[in-house]
């Protein structure tokens, strides 16, 4: 059996683009605006938590209006609540894309990792959401999470394990729920524990740094996930 084709997904388009802060034209339009809020508010929530922000401090981050955020979302608490969708569905959005590419020959379990590992170093802030809303909170958005994203995100990592069970490079007894949980405790545990083992570790969470977890995540997974090669 020949090398596995690795899957290296195309960046897909972001629901909080990338773009330097300043005060809007006259002109702004409706999706620039309200995506200038989303990215203020996204921040503002990875840095301090959700219960801490106040309009006013959004809407100058954005360098818009307070007034603004009721135009384009109603209250504060719909705007936090249109942050954790968008924060989600694009972290959902970007492996549905690669899924939906997958062919026979490519190695989904390496092409996750690369994902993943690229993700948390490039949109930090929406991981840290998750980790103070979702996983240090049992409130209103961690069931939002549980009941609108868990099942779609496990079914989509589910069938990247499947796949690479028929194409026999993992071992037929290996339970994809347990390799879901080695993957992303693997892959985002160094992110999310940075604070406490980065300054020992020597260690920043940036791209470089991915593409080495990267690298070695997927040395360690596959040595102890795939199936062995068999010796004449």
């Amino acid at each position: 059996m020949g090398s596995p084709r690795r899957l290296v997904p195309t960046l897909v388009e972001r629901a909080l683009p990338q773009q330097r802060v300043g005060r809007p034209r006259r002109d702004a339009r409706r999706p620039e605006v309200r995506a200038r809020l989303l990215e203020a508010a996204t921040r503002l929530a990875a840095e301090r938590g959700m219960d801490r922000l106040t309009i006013r401090e959004i809407a100058k981050r954005a360098s818009v209006t307070p007034a603004m955020v009721a135009y384009y979302f109603g209250s504060k608490d719909e705007l936090l609540t249109a942050v954790f969708d968008s924060t989600c569905e694009r972290l959902i959005r970007r492996v549905g894309v690669m899924a939906d590419a997958l062919q026979p020959e490519d190695d989904a379990i390496a092409a996750f990792i690369d994902l993943n590992t690229e993700m948390l170093a490039q949109e930090p802030y929406t991981h840290r959401i998750l980790l103070r809303e979702v996983l240090a909170s049992d409130g209103p958005l961690r069931r939002r999470f549980v009941e609108r994203y868990v099942q779609r995100g496990e079914s989509q990592l589910r069938a990247f394990f499947e796949h690479e069970q028929r194409a026999g490079r993992l071992r037929p007894d290996l339970d994809p729920a347990l390799g879901i949980l080695s993957i992303m405790g693997m892959t985002a545990f160094p992110f999310l524990a940075h604070p406490l083992f980065g300054e020992a570790l020597a260690y920043a969470p940036d791209e470089d740094f991915a593409r080495r977890l990267a690298a070695h995540t997927r040395r360690l997974f596959a040595e102890g996930a795939h199936r062995a090669q068999e010796t004449a």
